[in-house]
Order: structure tokens, then C-alpha cells, then sequence
């Protein structure tokens, strides 16, 4: 490899002025004993490029190869620190010898390359102001790559046309921790995948935020069931059972018991069913401690003679267009009975509670009991009248 200073503006005086200059500089770093004698002592070969690269003016440049295009340059006048180019990406690669290397940059020698077999093990780049990689020159210009592995098709690079940096390996990403458990932080912000699906921390949120257009999907693998667990013992589940229940779709699974709340309060609580609900039982919280002003249903059977049962048929607009059914109308329920009628945050009636009605039938049947009762009585005191007289007492 060619290792050759390449000032970007030099005419071919001025060129030969400054190439006598950088050697005289170069051979007497090499004479000195007192300089080196207060360099860092490191085993193996020791090259510092330092005078060579400090510029008063113009952009020094060490560059490699045969056409110089990778550079390792000290730009005074514009960045500060040490600035690499290299068209086709970074690659770094140890050599397997025992010996090390530093490579000094600027006029404080704080910017650094070097190699230490015998220490931190892979190559040790230094700069006080954090490492720059920055685009070859060329038009149109190209991003700048960081590449790993035999084939460079695993790299880091700024794209400019998406923006941001972008990581490219055509198996798969691992992010490892020498020292333990990897964390990947995402204070605020979003990972993003594909158009517009997303998974990061939302500052205007609580907790993690997943966006997908498409809705979140849960896929098997392997013949087995996705599952989502909540608690510590992970027996409160979201899950599919292809093998077991194979026709069971989504199951639902709670040691204790399933609470749906809503944040406006009880009222507000519904449970959306666009189906049929089956189920062994269906309890409603009826305990005396949960009531107040208990009074019993006057004139139910008045009521209950108000209420008209219908048949019908579901309109386009219901769930079930064009099933025929039987049942109440709600407004007129709601007329009758307005605690039997659910309304909706409009306050507008949009359904029956029919199992509310079965309380007013059992007060109207017992009323309606009364009556059959007390004819029965009468009914009972005539005919002994009757006897009575068609018998001459």
C-alpha cells in the first residue's frame, strides 16, 4: 500500500516547497530522541503523523490505494478532530501479528488510531470531539458506510434520501452485550417498520405505543398457539389453540374473573358483542348491600299489560339485517318502564335490559295470583250457597 500527502490545492511549486518542508519535519520527528522519549510507550511498530498532517491553510490529507480516495485528513479551517473518507465503506481487519499500532492526528496528537494485541482486543479509534465519517467526494456524492464481514453486505450508512441512519444485514439483527443483557433504550421515540408501523414511547402517552394500519397480528409458529401473557404466574391469557381448539378462535383465560371498566365510569362500561354470546351462565350483581330505597313494584300487572311483544325483522341498519325475531320495541319500553330501557351517552334508548323485565312479571304474576285467588274464594263460597239451597238448609 502507498501511503502519499495529498494537499487539495497545490500547484506544482508550492507542491515541491511543501513536500521538502514535510520530509525535513518528517526526518527530524525521526532524529529527535527527546520527542520520542515523550511519546506514550507502546510495543511493537509506533507511527506518528502529526506535523505531516497539521495545515495552516489548506485541507492535509494522508491518502491510501492507488488512486488516494481513501483519506484520513485534519481539516484546521472547517471540522475539528479526524475526518475518514473511503468510497466503498470502512473495513477493518486485523493483521493476526502480536505487535500494535498508533496512528497521532492533528497538533495535540489526541486524535488516535491504533491496535493493542495485547489489551482491548479489535481496532481503538480516538477523537476528543467523536468520530465524524463523512462522504468521499464525488458527484453525485455517495452516503457514508461502515462495512463488516468478507461480502460488505452488512453495514451502517446514512442514508440522505431516507434519512437517518440505517442498518443492513441480509440475514438478520443480534444486538449482544459483552457484559451482560443487551438493552436497546428508546427514551422517546419510535422504531419503524415498513410504512407505517410502529413501536416506541410516545411522550404524549403513557406506556409503549404499537401503530400498524393493518391492525396487530398474532402469527403461530410451528404449529403452536400465540399467546399473550399478563401477571407474573402468566395465567391471565390472549391466545390461539390450533392443535387443542383448533375452531375455538381467540381464548380468553383468567384464574379469577374478566373486568371490563371504562374510564367514565360504570355506565359507560359496554361490552360491543357484533355476534352471538354462548355461555354456561350469565350472573347480574343483585346483592342487598349494594342497594338503597328497596321498595316493591306497585300496579305491575298495569304495566305489564302496557308492554306489547313483537315480532319483527332486523333492518339493514342491525348486525343481523334481515333475521326475523321476537321482542320489545325499546322506546316503548323505555314509556312504560324506563328502568328497563339502556340508553347510550346520548341519552337516546337503544336497547332493552330483559332480564330487568322477569322482576316486574314475577310482581304481576302474584298480582294476577291475588285475583285468581280471591275468585277462587268466591267462586268457592257460591257453590256451598248453592249446595245449601238446592238442598233445602
Amino acid at each position: 500500500m502507498q501511503t502519499k500527502i495529498m494537499p487539495r490545492k497545490m500547484n506544482a511549486w508550492s507542491g515541491a516547497k511543501q513536500a521538502i518542508g514535510l520530509m525535513s519535519v518528517y526526518i527530524l520527528c525521526l532524529s529527535t530522541t527527546t520527542v520520542q522519549a515523550q511519546r506514550p510507550s507502546f510495543g511493537g511498530l509506533f507511527t506518528q503523523v502529526q506535523d505531516m498532517l497539521v495545515g495552516e491553510e489548506t485541507f492535509q490529507t494522508v491518502g491510501f490505494g492507488p488512486t488516494g480516495e481513501c483519506r484520513i485528513s485534519v481539516d484546521p479551517l472547517g471540522l475539528t478532530g479526524l475526518t475518514e473518507y473511503d468510497p466503498v465503506g470502512f473495513r477493518l481487519m486485523g493483521d493476526g501479528t502480536t505487535s500494535g499500532m498508533r496512528l497521532l492526528f492533528g497538533p495535540t496528537m489526541d486524535c488516535t488510531i491504533e491496535v493493542q494485541p495485547q489489551g482491548t482486543p479489535g481496532l481503538l479509534l480516538r477523537d476528543p470531539i467523536g468520530i465524524r465519517i463523512l462522504p468521499p467526494i464525488q458527484v453525485p456524492p455517495l452516503p457514508p458506510v461502515l462495512t463488516f464481514g468478507p461480502t460488505d453486505e452488512c453495514r451502517i450508512l446514512v442514508d440522505p434520501v431516507a434519512g437517518g441512519m440505517t442498518f443492513q444485514d441480509p440475514n438478520f439483527f443480534r444486538f449482544e452485550n459483552i457484559r451482560g443483557t443487551p438493552v436497546v433504550e428508546i427514551p422517546a421515540g419510535f422504531l419503524q417498520f415498513g410504512q407505517g408501523c410502529t413501536f416506541g414511547i410516545n411522550l404524549e402517552l403513557s406506556g409503549v405505543s404499537l401503530r400498524d394500519p393493518g391492525g396487530l397480528r398474532l402469527l403461530a409458529q410451528d404449529g403452536k398457539g400465540a399467546m399473550v401473557t399478563f401477571g407474573p404466574t402468566d395465567d391471565c391469557r390472549i391466545m390461539i389453540d390450533p392443535v387443542e381448539r383448533p375452531n375455538a378462535g381467540i381464548i380468553l383465560t383468567d384464574p379469577n374473573r374478566f373486568t371490563f371498566e371504562s374510564p367514565r365510569g360504570p355506565g359507560e362500561a359496554l361490552v360491543d358483542v357484533r355476534g352471538t354470546v354462548l355461555a354456561s351462565q350469565f350472573i347480574q350483581e343483585s346483592s342487598r348491600h349494594l342497594k338503597e330505597n328497596i321498595r316493591t313494584i306497585d300496579n305491575a300487572m298495569e304495566t305489564v299489560k302496557k308492554l306489547r311483544g313483537v315480532r319483527f325483522t332486523w333492518s339493514k341498519n342491525a348486525r343481523v339485517a334481515g333475521e326475523p325475531d321476537i321482542g320489545f320495541v325499546a322506546e316503548e319500553v323505555a314509556e312504560v318502564a324506563s328502568e328497563a330501557a339502556v340508553y347510550d351517552k346520548d341519552h337516546r334508548v337503544a336497547g332493552v335490559k330483559y332480564g330487568n323485565l322477569v322482576a316486574l312479571a314475577v310482581e304481576g304474576i302474584k298480582a294476577q295470583q291475588e285475583q285468581i285467588d280471591a275468585q277462587h274464594k268466591l267462586i268457592t263460597e257460591l257453590q256451598r250457597e248453592v249446595a245449601a239451597l238446592r238442598s233445602g238448609k
